[in-house]
């Protein structure tokens, strides 16, 4: 009673269900909004009458694509949809003061996100550290570890075990902080979680990494995203020269050439190592 009072004191105009849920619908409900939109979910199908309102079908297989018919319901214009991302000034002031080293230098910044809230998510710590490294030497980029307050220990050791000169802000950066931080980069290496689809809203380009999951659906959005699948060779880090490769053409500049599409073993498995997709998005 509690919850549906307060939400009928703020007068909604409208409710979007994005989820589908039967939790989602009578939350929705409670509200008493004089319009709803819903997504067409089949599982809810037979208890439409509980929850009234405008259905739209779900877009393309991408989690964005699927949800745009419920903004072009509301009157948005989705032939082009963009990410206007706005930074305000104290929150870039923050992150150059954390990179102010980095960019008196004048190398390129690479930023690496290498965790996730989920351990099947999650690229092993040494093949970021390798990684680091290999940056450092070889492409002559200035690395920095990306992480919440959780992920400062992790961050550290990854700096520690790479062997070179490269900053941690685990900890370090809210939301709109840690946006500033990836618009000052050159380019994220991240797992398969949030700062990758942040980075692409912000036009970064994004090199990220699947095990499990399935990019197509919930990888960096956007026309410059491809996928590939490849299985690690005995004593051979997954993926470390191509992520290389990908990293030496974005901080080059260069226009880089279209990734194949191929589709993730079901059997994929970060723990095990033995699948990768390598996304990029430009």
């Amino acid at each position: 009673a509690d919850l549906r009072a307060r939400l009928r004191a703020s007068r909604f105009a409208v409710s979007l269900d994005l989820q589908g849920l039967l939790k989602s619908g009578v939350v929705s409900r409670l509200a008493g909004c004089p319009r709803n939109v819903q997504m067409a979910a089949d599982h809810l199908r037979r208890l439409q009458w509980l929850f009234p309102g405008e259905r739209c079908a779900e877009g393309g297989l991408h989690a964005v694509d699927r949800m745009l018919p419920l903004a072009a319901a509301c009157g948005a214009d989705m032939s082009h949809p963009t990410f206007d991302f706005h930074i305000p000034l104290p929150a870039r002031q923050h992150a150059a003061e954390l990179l102010a080293d980095l960019s008196s230098s004048g190398s390129p910044i690479v930023a690496l996100n290498p965790t996730a809230s989920a351990p099947h998510r999650v690229w092993p710590p040494e093949r970021y550290a390798e990684l680091l490294r290999r940056i450092h030497h070889e492409l002559g980029a200035c690395g920095i570890v990306l992480g919440g307050p959780a992920d400062v220990e992790t961050s550290r050791a990854i700096v520690a075990q790479s062997g070179v000169a490269a900053l941690s802000t685990a900890g370090k950066t809210g939301y709109l902080q840690l946006a500033a931080v990836l618009d000052a980069c050159d380019l994220l290496v991240s797992s398969d979680t949030g700062p990758q689809h942040l980075a692409a809203a912000l036009g970064k380009p994004v090199v990220a990494l699947f095990g499990p999951s399935v990019p197509e659906r919930t990888g960096p959005y956007g026309d410059g995203f491809g996928s590939r699948t490849e299985e690690a060779a005995p004593g051979v880090p997954p993926l470390t020269l191509d992520v290389l490769d990908e990293l030496s053409r974005a901080t080059a500049h260069r226009p880089p050439a279209a990734l194949p599409t191929t589709t993730p073993s079901a059997s994929a498995s970060m723990a095990t190592e033995r699948h990768w997709n390598c996304q990029r998005y430009s």
